[in-house]
């Protein structure tokens, strides 16, 4: 009696579970992107320095932005797995891509950019500590 009565309790809690539609996640989706692209991220076609890479941290009210330690591991990475993850479902579902390719191109140039300079950032101090040794 006291296995049916649990088993029947079971089944009526889990009946009563209810979980989000594919419409509510959707809008779900919407807004934390949008919120992304509005606080998080400057898009700037022109490629200039401190645009189309993920802020990592940021006050209240947006007065002070910090890149952190880890750029490309902490929001690079995963900024190009979400442009990437969208692609794929935009791609699905039939919607427009264009908005998505051009944020995903900003980022791969943006990305380039980093290359560059901290080539020569540790080019030159690298160089500088190999005559301090050998000096």
């Amino acid at each position: 009696m006291k296995k049916l009565f649990l088993i029947l309790l079971i089944f009526i809690s889990i009946s009563t579970l209810f979980s989000q539609s594919p419409v509510e996640n959707q809008k779900k989706y919407d807004y934390f992107r949008q919120r992304l692209r509005d606080d998080f991220v400057v898009v700037d076609p022109t490629n200039r320095q401190g645009t189309n890479i993920p802020v990592a941290v940021r006050n209240e009210y947006g007065a002070w932005l910090g890149y952190g330690e880890n750029t490309y591991r902490d929001c690079i990475a995963v900024y190009m797995m979400l442009l990437s993850t969208e692609y794929a479902k935009n791609k699905k579902y039939g919607l427009d891509n264009t908005l998505t390719l051009n944020e995903l191109s900003y980022l791969l140039i943006a990305v380039e950019r980093l290359d560059a300079n901290a080539e020569k950032y540790f080019r030159i101090h690298t160089l500088a500590n190999l005559m301090l040794h050998f000096c």
